[in-house]
């Protein structure tokens, strides 16, 4: 009975310990020293059997599992402590046995612990390179992901990924808007300057609208020069103005590369949704009202249930 209380109360003892310490290391230092106090009693109750002190290499093998060079030399040399004390307090319980043959098989159950420290390292070196590996590829996958989810040039998401938002959004959102913008007269910046000047005014539209990225809007660039945005538990006057003080920076800043000349342009918002409309027939209401305002003078955002007012 006492032996066996014992082991139930070394077991016992590691939950108040887990849940009183946060670090991870003393956690898992308790449990692998419970584990070597039980091997202890074991060993002391049964020191009649001296080969039951290779239990000690119990603890040590386990303390591979987490992959920590210091906790396995600090278990090690518990269970050193350990076993010299299992020794020390059983010399005068051992009278009837054959002293030299007993501590000849001490001698032999400590090198298999000392083996079992070495095997044990050589073991956590395995699991390190292993997780290590297997953190790099996740990383690696996890940057390629990435990579397909975004536009190369701008790092804005992609017609695809803002579709699936869109979609998710619409799902779990009370509120949703959308903006769509089209850069006015694109083509003539591609035409007079270059397309590498069409490219640096396509970045700093894409950086702007970066800025205004977070948890609840959503930049993509939609293709060419078309760019989306969906604004999550937004009303649409609150997406207006996000996206009119976005289009007065823009037309504001001066690009050298094309003499100091500005360029605009122009946006169309849509929002609430209709629990009967799709994704897509979502994103083609504030299309409707990008095209109005690309046909009523440019450089200005039109909500797309303003249209028909504009129309009277």
């Amino acid at each position: 009975i006492k032996p066996t209380g014992m082991n139930l109360i070394s077991a016992l003892a590691y939950y108040p310990i887990e849940a009183f310490f946060k670090k991870e290391w003393v956690k898992n230092f308790a449990m692998l020293t419970a584990v070597s106090v039980i091997c202890f009693d074991l060993a002391y109750v049964h020191c009649s059997v001296p080969s039951l002190l290779c239990l000690y290499i119990m603890p040590v093998f386990l303390s591979v599992m987490f992959a920590n060079k210091k906790l396995i030399a600090s278990v090690t040399f518990l269970n050193i402590i350990l076993f010299a004390l299992t020794v020390f307090m059983t010399t005068n319980e051992i009278s009837g046995l054959d002293f030299d043959g007993y501590y000849a098989n001490v001698l032999v159950c400590f090198v298999v612990l000392i083996c079992a420290y070495i095997f044990a390292n050589i073991l956590a070196d395995y699991e390190i390179e292993a997780r290590f590996l297997a953190a790099t590829n996740q990383k690696r996958q996890n940057e390629i992901f990435e990579q397909v989810k975004r536009d190369p040039l701008t790092g804005l998401y992609n017609q695809k990924i803002f579709y699936d938002t869109l979609s998710v959004a619409m799902m779990q959102c009370y509120k949703v808007c959308v903006a769509v913008i089209d850069i006015d007269n694109f083509k003539s910046v591609n035409d007079t300057y270059g397309h590498a000047t069409g490219d640096i005014v396509l970045i700093k539209l894409s950086d702007l609208l970066k800025n205004i990225s977070g948890k609840s809007v959503v930049t993509a660039r939609y293709g060419g020069e078309e760019f989306s945005v969906i604004f999550k538990d937004m009303d649409v006057k609150a997406a207006f103005e996000v996206m009119e003080k976005l289009r007065k920076e823009f037309s504001g800043y001066k690009f050298e590369q094309m003499n100091n000349s500005s360029v605009t342009f122009s946006c169309g918002i849509t929002g609430p949704y209709s629990k009967n409309d799709s994704a897509v027939e979502f994103f083609d209401e504030a299309d409707q009202a990008l095209y109005y305002a690309k046909s009523h003078g440019k450089n200005r955002t039109i909500i797309y249930s303003d249209i028909h007012e504009e129309k009277k």
